[in-house]
């Protein structure tokens, strides 16, 4: 427990077309912190690992490990929730101030730098019936500083406060489960609220132990979260999570229009009709409503060894059973 996972090959399996015996007798996944993992790694304890976002630069310009980097997509959304039930992010244009004044392309450009998207939009593309960046290039929430000042003096207006000095007063802060990454982009984004908004927020560093439950217990006013997709399709983001009766919309986000759209979605046949509900429903939630503050599109950054033989994912769920050790 708190330690490693071991899966074992099942005798009892004799193997079909679609899904063959496994290769491997076991795999053991152990559970490290990022830095730890890297260091095994080096140390040639690990086999493959997730690359530390701090390192992917450094990795790559590695003659060793740079021959040993695999990089791709990974189905899953990085984003920042505001607790929408409470004072002051009840309020939607305080909401839509604070993803506005986030600059999501120097966050994957200066502090992640392994291939992530700055996303505009919740459901990550490439799902099924997800909008895409190719269908819907101008949809969703972007980085405008003159509309977040606008959006936070509607705000301000409508919460009966002067200035956003007695915003600071009354106290905004940041929760994010503590790794280096996350820190470094917290602390980032809070400079950024801070120039274009006068926002003057507190980070809250938690330990991720029990991090997500505690989420779901009491939310705060604004938290780091993210999510990865449990099959491949936009219903899996945009109904299972954020629909308002979901156990899992933790944030409190609820609009009748939003969920009328995605009801509608889920039964429907058509591919290209869903994806227009969705994308009517994402203008709603990351936009017009800002539910949440979108940030980045996740990328895959492994490191394998040369004697692994791994079968690529194209879902971002590794199929173990198909890996292999070679030499």
């Amino acid at each position: 427990h708190d330690e490693s996972l071991t899966m074992i090959k099942n005798p009892f399996w004799p193997g079909t077309d679609y899904i063959p015996q496994a290769k491997l007798d076991e795999v053991v996944l152990r559970f490290l912190d990022d830095t730890q993992q890297l260091a095994e790694y080096q140390a040639g304890t690990m086999d493959a690992i997730q690359v530390p976002a701090a390192d992917v630069q450094r990795v790559q310009a590695d003659p060793v490990m740079g021959a040993e980097y695999v990089a791709g997509g990974n189905p899953c959304t990085y984003y920042y929730g505001f607790n929408n039930q409470e004072l002051p992010f009840s309020n939607a244009n305080l909401r839509r101030a604070f993803s506005q004044a986030i600059d999501r392309e120097a966050i994957v450009n200066n502090i992640t730098r392994g291939g992530q998207v700055a996303a505009q939009w919740f459901s990550y593309p490439g799902l099924n019936a997800a909008p895409t960046l190719e269908t819907n290039p101008d949809l969703g929430v972007f980085y405008d500083p003159e509309a977040a000042q606008a959006s936070l003096t509607a705000a301000l207006e409508e919460l009966g406060y002067a200035s956003v000095d007695e915003l600071n007063a009354a106290g905004i802060t940041l929760t994010y489960n503590d790794t280096p990454t996350h820190a470094a982009i917290a602390q980032a984004v809070q400079q950024m609220w801070a120039q274009t908004l006068g926002a003057q927020v507190t980070l809250s560093a938690q330990e991720s132990t029990g991090y997500f439950s505690r989420l779901s217990e009491s939310y705060p006013q604004m938290a780091r979260a993210g999510w990865c997709q449990d099959y491949s399709d936009a219903n899996n983001f945009l109904f299972d999570v954020f629909h308002s009766q979901s156990s899992q919309n933790d944030p409190g986000f609820a609009n009748d229009e939003y969920d009328a759209l995605v009801e509608q979605a889920r039964t429907e046949t058509d591919v290209e009709v869903r994806r227009d509900l969705y994308a009517q429903a994402e203008e709603i939630f990351v936009l017009q409503e800002a539910g949440v503050a979108p940030i980045y599109w996740y990328a895959l950054n492994l490191l394998v060894k040369p004697n692994v033989e791994r079968a690529p994912s194209v879902t971002g769920n590794e199929a173990y059973y198909l890996w292999d050790i070679t030499g």
